[in-house]
């Protein structure tokens, strides 16, 4: 059985991470009420999560906003 963990990024962004068998997964997403917007996942090799898959992250949240704002008019 595995274990989740859910934290806080900062910038609206959270993590959950989960481990199964000896492997950690990771998936960073945000909340745009009612919705859970997945932006990305990896497999946790380090005990920080590395810049290039937060700033990967934050790139598609700010985009999916800009989306949002664009289908609204």
């Amino acid at each position: 059985m595995g274990l989740s963990v859910c934290r806080d990024l900062g910038k609206g962004l959270r993590e959950v991470r989960s481990k199964l068998r000896n492997r950690i997964f990771r998936i960073i997403f945000g909340i745009d009420t009612p919705y859970m917007v997945l932006l990305h996942a990896f497999v946790k090799k380090t005990q920080k999560t590395p810049t290039k898959d937060l700033q990967l992250a934050e790139k598609r949240w700010k985009t999916y906003f800009e989306e949002q704002k664009d289908t609204a008019k």
